[in-house]
């Protein structure tokens, strides 16, 4: 079942993972917390120096559509879900 953006919740920074940025998702039960780290951003969308909370924003539609094909393939008995370079490719392993 595909994630969708959990309007009850907003993105933010989180200062206790260095730098990550946590969003809510649901599949229409269930809250996900996802988690997408500084690096990843870098890494996935090649922009160095800018916050990171507006460079999730600024491509927050393909970060939660990779978060939703995580879901998808993944299993998240806590309801936690960490977002990998992977998770752009397609190749999150298993």
């Amino acid at each position: 079942m595909p994630l969708e953006r959990y309007t009850h919740g907003s993105p933010h920074y989180d200062a206790g993972t260095e730098g990550a940025i946590r969003f809510p998702m649901t599949d229409g039960q269930r809250v996900i917390a996802c988690e997408i780290s500084a690096e990843v951003l870098r890494d996935t969308f090649g922009e160095d120096g800018s916050d990171p909370l507006d460079e999730f924003l600024r491509h927050r539609a393909a970060i939660e559509a990779a978060a939703s094909r995580a879901f998808d393939v993944g299993s998240f008995p806590n309801d936690l879900m960490e977002l990998t370079t992977a998770d752009f490719t397609g190749a999150r392993p298993s």
